[in-house]
């Protein structure tokens, strides 16, 4: 019994000087009117943590959404509202990956709107990653074709790839924009999720999850 006590104790003591080693993530919330942001904030060992925090404060609440609200004149109307949470899907030493959702109405709006926009931060660089900064775009389009056909419904795969303007090409070009974004990326652990900007009817948002373990073949140098 005192052996079982006494391993149970240092596994313990080992745990806890494992999780101290680690990031851990709170929740903020921003309170406006009638606007409600959920956001993280990263604590842990790290030179870069307050840049890293501004940074991800910044996004959550000076975004395009947030501004537009701002601007409209009916903001105050108790039908008008925006509501943003957040999921911090990945974080390691590497790279913080964020998904911020919600819904922004404007009540002599024809209906609400569906947001999906995401964050990634170079936990070294202290800088926002694109997709485009870790993979090479065009090397990765086919790729995206044949998940996107297999996951998606044949009109939003239409809508996405087959429209002569706005096609696949034309969105990952515009990959992960800080204002105006029309297609995000974010990452797990073993897969990459991008989030395409879509009509309302289609539901304002389509998301393509990606094995890692395919895209990798086409890393940026």
């Amino acid at each position: 019994m005192r052996k079982i006590l006494v391993l149970f104790l240092t596994c313990f003591i080992i745990l806890i000087f494992t999780f101290n080693d680690k990031y851990s993530i709170e929740k903020c919330v921003y309170l406006k009117d009638n606007i409600s942001i959920e956001y993280p904030k990263i604590s842990g060992f790290s030179e870069n943590i307050d840049k890293i925090n501004d940074m991800i404060k910044n996004y959550a609440i000076n975004n395009t959404y947030v501004m537009d609200f701002n601007k409209n004149d009916d903001k105050h109307d108790d039908k008008s509202y925006l509501k943003i949470t957040y999921r911090a899907e990945f974080l390691n030493d590497d790279i913080l990956s964020i998904i911020m959702t919600g819904i922004y109405n404007i009540s002599t709006a024809a209906h609400p709107l569906n947001i999906y926009f995401t964050l990634n931060i170079d936990m070294k660089e202290c800088k926002a990653l694109r997709y485009s900064d870790i993979y090479d775009v065009d090397g990765t389009i086919s790729t995206i074709q044949r998940y996107a056909e297999m996951q998606l419904s044949k009109p939003i795969y239409k809508f996405i790839f087959n429209d002569e303007k706005y096609n696949i090409k034309y969105y990952m070009e515009k990959d992960d924009f800080f204002d105006n974004g029309i297609c995000y990326s974010a990452y797990y652990k073993k897969f990459c999720v991008l989030s395409f900007s879509i009509s309302h009817p289609l539901g304002d948002h389509a998301e393509v999850i990606i094995p890692l373990s395919v895209l990798n073949n086409n890393l940026c140098d």
